[in-house]
């Protein structure tokens, strides 16, 4: 059967046509997976570069918090003053900075004192991270992607501890 139909000529002229096709075809799948190794090549680098500028930029907000937060531990309506004078200090600050989701002051039993953002109620932050590391380390904690319990608002947050006078010795925490 094989041998009567390369007999005639229009199969010996498919054939012929689609031995001189095979080289083509060769190049065009070549062609077509290293195209397509490039794009992934490429979308990897740029996947890569967009990461860099993320982590950047995360880490420029965090060392802006953190300024501002140290810059709030030392004024005395934050330090001394009633949860009152706190809040209207928070509440004045807070609108310019777009990233910073809520400003506030906990105790030290993590219960909220004071927030730029009114509160229905109260709020005690004990079990975030950012409070916790903070009062371990008395310094600047940052927690972990959560969903904020005053604003409802999806943030990192972040602390700093904040020492009283010397004659209280009490201690807050500072939050953003």
């Amino acid at each position: 059967m094989l041998q009567t139909w390369l007999s005639s000529l229009r199969a010996r002229l498919i054939l012929l046509v689609l031995l001189a096709l095979l080289p083509t075809l060769a190049f065009l799948l070549y062609s077509h997976f290293d195209q397509r190794r490039h794009a992934a090549q490429d979308g990897s680098a740029e996947a890569l570069r967009l990461a860099n500028i993320g982590s950047y930029n995360q880490e420029t907000l965090i060392a802006q918090a953190k300024g501002l937060l140290r810059t709030l531990s030392l004024l005395p309506q934050i330090r001394e003053a009633s949860p009152s004078m706190c809040c209207q200090l928070l509440a004045i600050l807070e609108p310019p900075y777009l990233s910073i989701a809520n400003l506030g002051v906990t105790d030290l039993d993590a219960n909220v004192l004071c927030s730029a953002i009114p509160l229905s109620g109260p709020i005690n932050i004990a079990d975030r991270q950012s409070f916790q590391r903070t009062l371990e380390i008395r310094d600047f904690g940052i927690g972990t992607y959560q969903i904020s319990r005053a604003t409802g608002v999806p943030s990192i947050n972040l602390g700093y501890s904040v020492t009283g006078t010397f004659l209280c010795r009490r201690h807050k925490a500072l939050f953003v």
